[in-house]
Order: C-alpha cells, then sequence, then structure tokens
C-alpha cells in the first residue's frame, strides 16, 4: 500500500475523538463510498477533502462517518438492513450508517431527494450534479437536520427561503459550486448556524444584510471567489438604530480572492474577530493599504496559510502585487515608509520634466475621515436631533434646539450571551441654538457655572406617545444641593422631538466653555448616552435601505485625465435598496444633485458628471454621492466614492527631447514610470488627439503601461508628442520631437551630438 495514503488512514483514524464544536479545522471529509472495500476509491474520496488551512487548525473530522477502513469493513449486515428499512432512499445507492445519517456522495444526483428518515441529523449530498435547491423540501427536517453537506456540485444561487425551517442547522457547506452572488435572503432563519462554507465558487457579490440575524455565526469561509469590495456591514450579524453594529464571526477566510484595496470599516465591525486570512489577492501597498499594514502588525488577528503534511514547507502570507519594487513581498514585512503613495517619475528621464506634486491629501486615513464628515453632512437627512429645556423648581429656565454636527460615535461596551443583551454607548457632538430665554446677559448667568462640567440626567419619567423623556440633574453624580448655590439652580431637564435612540434611561451632556456664544445664542455640547437592547427577529425582518458605490470605489481614489476645452464627462455607479440617487461634491465641497447645474457642472439623472469647458483649474478631487432612501419611515443609507480629475496641460513649446524614427517601420515611444499607486497615462498628438489608458486611433495606439506605438511611420507623423503620467500623488510630463527620415536615431538636446543608432 503506498505510505502516503497509510499515513492519510493514521490521520483519519487519530482524529476520532475530536471535540466536534472546534471552529478552527476548515475541511471534512464529506462522504464514503457504499463499496467500502475498495481502497482505492477511498483514497479518491480522502484525497479530494483532506485540505488545512492555518498553523492553529486542528486535524480532525466529522464525527459520524467511518475515518478508517477497517470501520467501514465492519459495518454489519443488519445495520445495512436496518438503514435501508429505515430510510428506502437508501436502497438507491445511498449509504446510511444510522437512521439519523445519509450519505449520498459520488452518485450523479441532480436533484435533492424528497424522501429522508424523519429525525435525520445530517444529510451528506456531496460530489454529486445537483444545480438547484427545491423550495421548502428540506424545511421538514428543520427541527433536527444540524449538518448538511452540499459542496462540489452545479448549484448555482440559494434563493430566499429555500433553507427556510432549518432553525437548528449548524453546520452549511456549499464550497465547490457555482454561486455567483449570496442575496439577502440566502439564509434567513438559520439561527443556529455557526460554520457556513462558501469557498471555491463565482462569488463577486455579498448583499450587506446576507448574514444579518445570524447571531451565533462563528466562521465564514470565503476563499477562492472573485471577490473585488464588500459593503461595510457585511459580516454584520446584529445591527440596532443604524449606529450600532455587531458581529460574532470569529474567523474570517478571505483569501485567493480579488482585493486590491480594503476599507478599515468591514474589520471594524467584526468585534469578535480572532483569525482573518487575506494571502493570495493582488494587494496594492499604497497609501491606501496603510492601516491594513499597521493592522496585521499589531493586532495579532491576521494569519498564513501553512501546511500540516510539512513543517518545512513555508507559510503562505498576504504578499504585495504592486507597485512593482514590492511585488511578492510579505506585507507585514514591509517597511511603513515604503507603504505610501508616491508621484510618477519617468524612467527614462529623457525628456522629462520635474514632478509636480498635488496639494491634494495623501494621508489615506485622513480621506477617510474626509469622507466620513462629508457623508454624513450630505448624504444623511435623518441627523440627531432634540430639543432640551432645563428647570429649576419654579419653571422653565432654558429652551434650546440642538442637532448633530458630526457622525455619532457608537461602540458596544457588553454583551450578555445568555439572554443576548446588548449595552452601548452613543457620543455624538451637538450644535444648540437658544430660544429662551433672549437676553444675553440672562443667558450668561444660567449656564456659565455648568460650563466644562458633565451634567448627568437620569429618566424619572416617560410619555411614549410624545417621546418625551423627563430626567432628574445632577453634575457628576453629586446632588445640586452640594453644590457652591448658582444664580440659577437646574433640578431637572427633559427631552422632546428627538431621535428615538436618544430617549434612555441615562445620559450626560458636556457643555463647552469655549463654544458658548451669548451673543449669538448658540452653544456646543457633548452628548453621551448608554444604549441598552435585545435583538429580535422582528428587528431584522424590515428591509433597510442600504448602499454600495460600485464606482468610483470609496477606499480608493483613481486618476482621470481631460484636454482643456472639451467637455469632461465622469460616471457613477451604484446599487442599492431602493435605486440610488447620485450627487456629486465638487473639490471646493459643494454639492451638485441630481438633475441640477451649478455654473459650468451639471449632473444628470443617471448620476454622470459633465463639466463644460474644462480648465486646468478644475484639477481635483470630486466625490459621487450615492443616496437611498425609503418613501415610508427614516430609514435612508448613503456611501460616497472619489475620483482624481487632471487636466492635461497644454503642450510645452520648448522641446526636450528630439527622436528621429524611420519611415514605413513600427516605432515605439516610451513613457513609463515608477509610480505608487499606478499611474494613468495620455499621449497628445500632433494632430491634437490625446490617447488616454489602452486605446486605438489610425495607426497610432496606446497602452495602459505608457507606451505608444507608431505603425508604418510616414512624414506626416513628424510634429511634437506629449505624455503626462499622472496618479493621485501628482504628475510629470515628458514632450519629443519627431522626425520621420530613413534612418533611425535619436539626438538629445541635452547632450549635443550624441547620437544612438
Amino acid at each position: 500500500m503506498n505510505v502516503g495514503f497509510v499515513i492519510l488512514l493514521l490521520a483519519l483514524s487519530n482524529a476520532e475523538g475530536a471535540d466536534a464544536s472546534d471552529l478552527r479545522r476548515t475541511q471534512v471529509v464529506s462522504g464514503s463510498s457504499d463499496r467500502a472495500n475498495n481502497i482505492a476509491e477511498v483514497a479518491v474520496h480522502t484525497q479530494r477533502t483532506f485540505t488545512v488551512v492555518g498553523r492553529h487548525d486542528s486535524r480532525r473530522f466529522d464525527a459520524g462517518i467511518p475515518t478508517t477502513l477497517e470501520q467501514a469493513r465492519n459495518l454489519s449486515a443488519r445495520e445495512r438492513e436496518n438503514s435501508s428499512i429505515n430510510n428506502p432512499w437508501c436502497d438507491d445507492g445511498c449509504f446510511c450508517y444510522s437512521s439519523l445519517e445519509v450519505h449520498c456522495t459520488f452518485r450523479q444526483i441532480t436533484s435533492v431527494p424528497s424522501v429522508f428518515p424523519p429525525n435525520t441529523k445530517k444529510i451528506n449530498l456531496a460530489y454529486n450534479k445537483i444545480t438547484r435547491l427545491p423550495d421548502n423540501r428540506l424545511s421538514v427536517y428543520g427541527s433536527t437536520l444540524r449538518f448538511l453537506f452540499l459542496q462540489s456540485n452545479k448549484i448555482r444561487s440559494v434563493r430566499g427561503g429555500v433553507l427556510a425551517g432549518l432553525e437548528n442547522l449548524s453546520i452549511l457547506r456549499l464550497s465547490w459550486n457555482q454561486l455567483s452572488a449570496v442575496q439577502k435572503n440566502s439564509f434567513r432563519d438559520l439561527r443556529a448556524l455557526k460554520r457556513l462554507y462558501l469557498d471555491n465558487n463565482r462569488l463577486y457579490f455579498i448583499h450587506p444584510e446576507a448574514f444579518l440575524g445570524l447571531t451565533k455565526l462563528r466562521s465564514i469561509q470565503l476563499e477562492g471567489n472573485a471577490l473585488t469590495r464588500l459593503h461595510p456591514d457585511t459580516f454584520v450579524t446584529v445591527r440596532f438604530a443604524k449606529y450600532f453594529r455587531y458581529s460574532n464571526v470569529q474567523y474570517l477566510y478571505l483569501s485567493n480572492n480579488k482585493f486590491t484595496v480594503f476599507p478599515r470599516s468591514i474589520l471594524a465591525g467584526i468585534n469578535r474577530l480572532k483569525h482573518v486570512y487575506l494571502h493570495g489577492n493582488p494587494w496594492e501597498c499604497s497609501c491606501h493599504l496603510l492601516w491594513l499594514h499597521q493592522w496585521i502588525r499589531e493586532s495579532g488577528k491576521y494569519r498564513c496559510k501553512r501546511s500540516i503534511f510539512s513543517r518545512n514547507q513555508p507559510a503562505i502570507c498576504a504578499t504585495c502585487q504592486s507597485p512593482g519594487w514590492l511585488r511578492q513581498q510579505e506585507i507585514s514585512r514591509v517597511h511603513f515608509s515604503n507603504i505610501t503613495c508616491t508621484p510618477p517619475s519617468l524612467i527614462d528621464r529623457r525628456g522629462a520634466r520635474d514632478v509636480e506634486t498635488t496639494d491634494y491629501n495623501v494621508d489615506s486615513s485622513l480621506t477617510e475621515i474626509e469622507n466620513e464628515a462629508l457623508l454624513y453632512k450630505h448624504g444623511t437627512k435623518n441627523k440627531l436631533r432634540g430639543s432640551f429645556r432645563l428647570d429649576n423648581r419654579v419653571g422653565s429656565l432654558v429652551l434650546m434646539h440642538c442637532n448633530a454636527t458630526e457622525r455619532p460615535e457608537a461602540y458596544t461596551t457588553r454583551v450578555g450571551y445568555t439572554n443576548f443583551t446588548f449595552v452601548g454607548r452613543l457620543s455624538v457632538r451637538m450644535k444648540c441654538w437658544i430660544e429662551y430665554p433672549e437676553r444675553q446677559r440672562k443667558i450668561n448667568r444660567i449656564l456659565s457655572p455648568y460650563l466644562n462640567s458633565a451634567l448627568n440626567l437620569t429618566s424619572i419619567a416617560k410619555r411614549r406617545k410624545r417621546y418625551r423623556t423627563q430626567y432628574k440633574l445632577s453634575i457628576i453624580g453629586e446632588p445640586l444641593t452640594n453644590l457652591p448655590p448658582p444664580a440659577f439652580r437646574l433640578r431637572s431637564a427633559t427631552l422632546a422631538k428627538a431621535s428615538r435612540i436618544l430617549h434612555q434611561n441615562k445620559t450626560r451632556l458636556i457643555l463647552f466653555g469655549n463654544r458658548f456664544r451669548p451673543e449669538d445664542g448658540t452653544l456646543e455640547m457633548l452628548l453621551q448616552t448608554r444604549v441598552e437592547f435585545r435583538p429580535s427577529a422582528s428587528m431584522n425582518a424590515v428591509d433597510q435601505a442600504w448602499t454600495m458605490v460600485i464606482d468610483p470605489r470609496p477606499d480608493y481614489i483613481a486618476t482621470l485625465l481631460f484636454k482643456p476645452g472639451k467637455m469632461a464627462v465622469i460616471k457613477c455607479t451604484a446599487m442599492g435598496y431602493p435605486k440610488p440617487t447620485i450627487s456629486w461634491i465638487l473639490p471646493n465641497k459643494r454639492l451638485v444633485g441630481a438633475g441640477k447645474r451649478v455654473g459650468r457642472f451639471i449632473v444628470t439623472m443617471k448620476g454622470k458628471l459633465l463639466i463644460r469647458g474644462v480648465r486646468l483649474s478644475d484639477s481635483g478631487i470630486y466625490r459621487c454621492l450615492a443616496t437611498s432612501r425609503k418613501r415610508t419611515g427614516t430609514s435612508s443609507s448613503s456611501d460616497i466614492g472619489a475620483k482624481r480629475v487632471q487636466v492635461v496641460p497644454d503642450v510645452y513649446e520648448e522641446i526636450d527631447t528630439s527622436v528621429q524614427l524611420k519611415k514605413g517601420k513600427k516605432e515605439i515611444l516610451n513613457c513609463q514610470t515608477l509610480a505608487s499607486p499606478g499611474a494613468v497615462y495620455a499621449w497628445t498628438l500632433p494632430s491634437n488627439i490625446i490617447l488616454t489608458g489602452e486605446r486605438q486611433d489610425g495607426r497610432f495606439q496606446s497602452f495602459e503601461n505608457g507606451t505608444l506605438v507608431i505603425r508604418h511611420a510616414s512624414y506626416n507623423d513628424s510634429g511634437l508628442y506629449s505624455c503626462i503620467a499622472a496618479n493621485r500623488a501628482g504628475y510629470t510630463t515628458a514632450n519629443y520631437k519627431v522626425q520621420i527620415h530613413n534612418r533611425t536615431k535619436i539626438t538629445t538636446t541635452e547632450a549635443p551630438g550624441l547620437t544612438i543608432y
């Protein structure tokens, strides 16, 4: 017998006593043949399913399946007979080890069988030709079914409701199928699901609410798909009031996809994350990825893939794909100073002008902060607001109306796993307009003693119909009677006409003294409140609005080149529910809504931004704002993406390089650069035609690497050629005076008389 096969059998036999709830194992022996005496067939099955990811993963497999050849042989005839009696499907080639398990692997089945024992706990239909999951066929086993294996089939989609009713299902395997998208209701009602395997499919999209409500989900396997970006709420399993996000996912496998950059907001919402695998993606190690580089080195949650067969094999870790000088280097070992955005620098310096660096911020973390501020300012219409009335024993002293000025900070402080109760903190900065009293002197006398102090509000009564909450007021937990007597003693407060989430039992107000303007009747304060909630099925049943900008990407600023005097067209593509409307934010932070026009800037109803007669001064960062808003209720969602516009400067009159090319031949002009992120290129021909990216115009063809090809060069092709290379950090230009002759030679103006043949 083959030595390697003996080692595999020994590993299988040693795995019998392992704990079945260990989340760190990655693959399962998914089936066995009814021909248990056929050693070759068992070897094939074992080799196809023995896969391990991570050094700390356990070498073990699912219980309930014969793990050695001897166990398969020792199945008595009585057991086979009993299983056939209890499950008629076993007569047709399936293998039943007991009345609780059905294994139908390698049977060429094209549909899910309709007959299973009523108390089946495990159904294994792996390695077949199933293309579709029928409706309600598995729901009758919802009270008992724990394991469902459907890997290595031809399933193209999991429609909503197909798996409904499987309330006790803990492991679901859909690996090695043909899934292209995960919809919102694909895994609805799987409340007990702990491990979900979607690896090695064709996934390019996952609905932001696909895992919402799966509060026991611990492991998600998404390795080997075609994912390029994810919504920040993709892995959130509990959400409350739009601000609180929580996820119980502990093991996340995102390796071997197509990620080039990764927004930090995705991992920020996974509160209990332990291990994440990111290898096999074409990472672009520019300033967009600096935060991930720091997170990998500091969090202790990043893992590399290791083989258990040979400890001498090197681990497979996440590596840089670009820029070229960092290719194949491990992200964790690259010095942080090398993960930056640098303007283009021509490799061939002949004809190059000095690199011009833009004034645009190239710090990705600050760009995200700026995007969040703009997103909250322009995208969120239902901002937090409320009216506060401060009273003493006599009556009302102060009435002020407050609105949130920036996005609230929300985080979970405690989770009760017994009854699954969440306790969180909400902190928001607000600006208030004082309506009463109107006299500046009286406002100053009332509020001055309380500036820069924490006012603690404790609920004493509520009126739910009008959303009005009354509070008892104290300072730092001390009664006001223990303080030096101010001119006006504030003893109580009332919150009314406020966002529902602000009506909590305990709230704290901090009045900023340096932001108090009694002459204008304005005041800024920080509101902190304690929020307690328990997720329910009805909370996740309501369809919430969501938005995701596809192009331009929120986590990557691409560059577009345009010629002066022409019309610039910038596209924005977004998806969401309901269908999002698209607006644009100009470099001066001015918002232009859909169907509106501001000067030379026009936004069409389809989301395109048109700039008439584009000028050099129009260069800058333009942000696409997509907003989905439901007509009924207050649910709304917004997302933002950015693109940098660089207007191609006019061709310089002075000549940097003279190039003589041979008539009738295929000639090449190079404009390749070193840049991070990679540069985009534009060539201006003597006929004033601009070629950008990979484009062909007659005998002229430009490529994405900055190369210009002239086929069958003629005397008419002589003239001035200008190249511009630009990225987020800046741009550089190079000019060439081309003359067509019968003999090829290059003469540089920097070294007169030097001719290269």
